[in-house]
């Protein structure tokens, strides 16, 4: 659930979905117009008002809420070199932990 009462869910399609809880509505955001068969495999909401976002099998992605900006985490690469990202988690001091297939990676 995102912070403004917007619960969001990770689509097949690559997207997110969006359900206003006061207004009852439902709206769609593809997160790559030419890539549209991405499946979303799990979401994390920070403490520092970013979307984080991991795409089956390819990358991970953070959205910026405040500034509306999408990057490729991490910077830089073209792909993950630890393997396919299973879960996202923060912890308390704001250090974003991810599972991969290849083992666990802390990023702060």
């Amino acid at each position: 659930e995102d912070r403004p009462k917007i619960l969001l869910l990770g689509t097949w399609e690559g997207g997110l979905a969006g359900f206003d809880q006061k207004t009852e509505h439902f709206s769609y955001s593809p997160l790559k117009k030419n890539n549209p068969a991405s499946t979303i495999v799990a979401m994390l909401s920070d403490q520092k008002n970013r979307l984080w976002i991991n795409i089956l099998n390819k990358e991970v992605l953070w959205f910026d809420k405040n500034k509306g900006v999408i990057r490729r985490f991490p910077d830089g690469y073209k792909s993950l070199p630890f393997g396919n990202v299973m879960q996202i988690e923060e912890d308390q001091s704001g250090g974003i932990w991810m599972a991969s297939l290849n083992g666990i990676i802390h990023w702060s």
